[in-house]
């Protein structure tokens, strides 16, 4: 059964930065791993996720990466009716999605060492992200 993607962070207000080399050459060396077509490009389906920004009593927030659609209904219920849809982005496997989530955040690097984090979608079996 595939893990549920939903992240959530609590936050003081975010400062930008820019992304710096090893942020670019670790997603570079993600993007290395990925299948590909003969023509040199990904065919794994993206999956769209979603950024949720609930604020907090404390003058903060918290944040949360969720799947969008039926996969997100859950974690998307535990916000507050003040909460909002901040950005989001397509990835084709919950590592993707987590580097590209650090790097908008400017955390640096994401790493992993759970194995489960690495498969694409559509090798956990995901046809399209309308199915739950």
């Amino acid at each position: 059964m595939p893990i549920p993607l939903t992240t959530r962070h609590r936050h003081q207000p975010r400062q930008t930065r820019e992304i710096s080399e090893l942020d670019a050459s670790g997603f570079a060396a993600f993007r290395a791993l990925m299948p590909t077509s003969d023509h040199g490009s990904t065919y794994a389906p993206q999956v769209l996720h979603e950024l949720w920004e609930d604020p907090d009593d404390d003058a903060g927030y918290s944040l949360t990466l969720c799947l969008a659609g039926p996969r997100g209904e859950a974690a998307r219920s535990l916000l507050s009716p003040s909460a909002r849809l901040t950005w989001s982005l397509e990835a084709e496997s919950h590592f993707q999605a987590m580097t590209l989530y650090y790097e908008h955040m400017g955390w640096g690097l994401y790493t992993s060492r759970d194995e489960r984090d690495l498969p694409t979608y559509a090798e956990l079996g995901w046809e399209d992200e309308g199915e739950g």
